[in-house]
């Protein structure tokens, strides 16, 4: 028998024993589940779930009491670290731990802050970029935290990985928890079960009828929340529906000669931008563009406002939305009004109250109204979009073909050899996806901008 076959066999007696300890601690801790429902050993990921029967919608899967759950209190921002610091002390007691046969089916997701120097210098020019950097700074100083506690060292490497494990598994049951049968769930855009917390216990249901097979759930709807938090892609390569890619505001100064502005803080009271979503980022604002060029309306109105003279602008709000009118929508109207010379906060008001509210975007049918006022300020601020979207994809364009391939001089010839493609799944694969999926959003919204007619209202 081969070395390489001894060891798959090895590996596969390991995982149905480790399956048959997670069974037996299961029962143990009082946890149940239905007999249409199995743990497999054969799913693509190592461990699943699998429905051995047709499912009925509503039907009671899983039911999983909180003395089944690993669980810690949530901290406050991107970070892990008591479930992590719970985590490492359990793990660290090995076969004495009264959690081991739980924890060991729980894997680290190749998370991008667990990767070298060299691997996250891939992530240049993309979304995740600073966040990363935030983040393994963030780790280093939280590592001193954890070794204090537990009074002993804690490797940069265990820490990052115990704070992975927590980042892909957990879920704010019980404060934060690691919960049985949630945590072994497969990805899919499909998801199969739907999961509640009543009282002391967590109860997975069937979201619809479906047939036997693996049951799968979503864990995301964005390419950069799947790396980040779970450290892959899907298999298919199409934009999913929350893929976002965002212009700072700061770019937009840039691109306006205007530093410093008084108008960004508008910006954001009137929902034209945003603070970015990420711990460590909440004072950088930016705009977010989604696919087929959501989100052009807003950065539009950004570089419309930005672009005329700042200081001016600030006395045309001659009076801000009264405190019970003062949402994002009427600070929409107030500013799309002081943008234009003659518009007026009443012409605006009925615009944005027609197309804002319930997490709609007025800006778009605001910007409309702005160019009949101003046409040639409008086509002001959507040369100034460009020119910010086409400096944001110059960011993430593909390596030059110099740089893709080998040379090798000899004496009378060169060798050109191609570099292998990257391995699905490694951080060369992941960095080449993420910045794809960007490319395509700022091409989307570029395109959406040089079709744009004279009647065609930005998205």
């Amino acid at each position: 028998m081969g070395r390489l076959l001894r060891q798959r066999i090895h590996k596969q007696r390991a995982k149905r024993s480790d399956l048959k300890s997670l069974r037996k601690w299961l029962h143990m801790r009082g946890a149940m589940w239905s007999p249409k429902v199995t743990y497999s050993t054969r799913c693509i990921a190592g461990f699943g779930l699998i429905a051995t029967k047709p499912l009925t919608k509503g039907e009671v899967l899983f039911v999983a009491p909180r003395s089944a759950c690993l669980v810690s209190r949530k901290d406050r921002g991107d970070t892990q670290r008591r479930a992590a610091t719970k985590l490492i002390k359990e793990a660290r007691k090995k076969s004495r731990s009264k959690w081991r046969p739980f924890l060991r089916t729980l894997k680290p997701a190749p998370c991008p802050w667990t990767w070298n120097a060299k691997d996250r210098a891939l992530l240049q020019g993309t979304e995740l970029e600073a966040v990363v950097q935030l983040k393994v700074a963030r780790l280093d100083a939280e590592r001193r935290l954890v070794e204090e506690v537990l009074k002993e060292r804690v490797s940069r490497r265990t820490y990052a990985h115990a704070c992975a494990i927590v980042a892909s598994h957990a879920n704010p049951w019980f404060g934060r928890s690691l919960t049985p049968f949630n945590c072994t769930l497969n990805y899919s855009k499909e998801d199969h079960i739907t999961f509640d917390e009543d009282e002391d216990l967590v109860i997975g249901r069937a979201r619809f009828d479906t047939h036997a097979g693996e049951l799968f759930q979503t864990y995301a709807w964005a390419h950069t929340d799947l790396i980040y938090r779970y450290g892959f892609v899907p298999e298919s390569d199409e934009l999913l529906p929350e893929d976002v890619v965002s212009i700072a505001i700061n770019d937009v100064m840039s691109a306006c000669d205007c530093e410093d502005s008084p108008v960004a803080r508008l910006l954001l009271l009137a929902n034209a931008c945003d603070e970015a979503p990420y711990d460590g980022l909440d004072d950088v604002l930016t705009c977010e563009i989604g696919v087929a060029g959501e989100g052009l309306g807003r950065l539009v109105a950004c570089c419309f406002a930005l672009n005329a003279n700042h200081i001016a602008l600030i006395p045309k709000l001659k009076r801000s939305p009264p405190s019970g009118d003062a949402d994002s929508d009427a600070w929409a109207a107030c500013l799309a009004a002081a943008m234009v010379d003659g518009g007026v906060h009443e012409d605006m008001k009925p615009i944005a109250e027609t197309h804002g509210g319930d997490d709609r975007d007025p800006w778009p049918r605001l910007l409309e109204k702005c160019q009949e006022l101003d046409a040639q300020c409008f086509d002001d601020a959507v040369d100034i979009a460009r020119l910010c979207l086409e400096a944001r994809r110059n960011a993430v364009a593909e390596a030059p073909l110099r740089d893709v391939l080998a040379l090798r001089e000899g004496e009378d010839e060169v060798v050109v050899q191609i570099a292998p493609p990257a391995p699905p799944g490694s951080p060369a694969y992941l960095a080449r996806r993420l910045k794809s999926v960007e490319r395509r959003l700022l091409d989307g919204a570029l395109a959406v901008l040089a079709r744009r007619g004279a009647a065609e209202v930005l998205p």
